[in-house]
């Protein structure tokens, strides 16, 4: 199946409400039970207060910090694509942002546990094939990691984060916006680090998130014998951060 057609189920897969049944965020967290990286094995649970301890990967120039009364709610995985349109006839033209599509999976136990691991899960993540079913977990080790949610853009083309699925009150529906840029420092086809600040509509305590630590995504340089609609596959770490109520 073509990524473009792919991700267009996800999207109106997630624009409604999923039939996965709800879990608890400590059904969620069994995550690389068998060690098949060359590190320790990790357990099918760990201690997420060790989340208090994990720190952001350092940004060139740097992103800004969360707010003094946020804390880091989960780390995540995203697989998907970036999306681009030629939309007019000039070929010399820079394909223009339309937005992304991607699946969501929980990484907070191997930041806990691993984060030699967790710094190498987007790269690895790249490698493997789109997801053929958007509901499945990803399949990136000895067990599969369990899927969090989607990300896309809505019909107001604001960025979304939708983790309700999970019944994880510490997430929920974050709507975002573009608060800070940094260029990706391993390689010009790797799409900006981010960091997204809370926006209207959102639904939860997710107040900030950090996209980082990314892989692929830039689109063409112009759209000389592209298409009108252009798809790129990327991975990338989603740090969310949280406030109390």
């Amino acid at each position: 199946m073509k990524a473009g057609h792919l991700f267009t189920t996800i999207l109106a897969i997630a624009s409604t409400t999923l039939a996965a049944p709800a879990v608890t965020r400590q059904q969620t967290r069994a995550l690389f039970s068998t060690n098949t990286h060359g590190r320790r094995q990790i357990p099918a649970e760990c201690d997420l207060a060790g989340l208090d301890d994990v720190v952001l990967p350092v940004a060139n120039p740097a992103l800004p910090s969360p707010g003094e009364d946020q804390w880091l709610a989960a780390v995540i995985i995203g697989r998907g694509v970036q999306n681009y349109t030629c939309a007019g006839n000039d070929s010399s033209a820079a394909p223009v942002a339309t937005g992304a599509i991607a699946t969501l999976y929980y990484a907070s136990c191997i930041a806990v546990q691993d984060p030699d691991l967790l710094a190498a899960l987007p790269g690895e993540a790249f490698k493997l094939p789109l997801p053929a079913d958007p509901l499945d977990d990803l399949v990136c080790g000895a067990q599969p990691i369990e899927r969090a949610g989607f990300h896309f853009f809505n019909a107001a083309k604001t960025p979304t984060f939708d983790f309700r699925e999970s019944g994880d009150e510490d997430l929920g529906l974050g709507l975002v916006t573009v608060g800070a840029r940094s260029p990706a420092p391993n390689a010009a086809s790797d799409v900006p680090w981010l960091f997204l600040t809370r926006a209207a509509g959102s639904e939860g305590p997710i107040q900030s998130i950090y996209r980082l630590n990314t892989v692929g995504g830039v689109a063409p340089a112009t759209c000389a014998g592209q298409p009108k609609d252009i798809s790129v596959e990327y991975a990338a770490q989603y740090w969310a951060f949280s406030s109390d109520p």
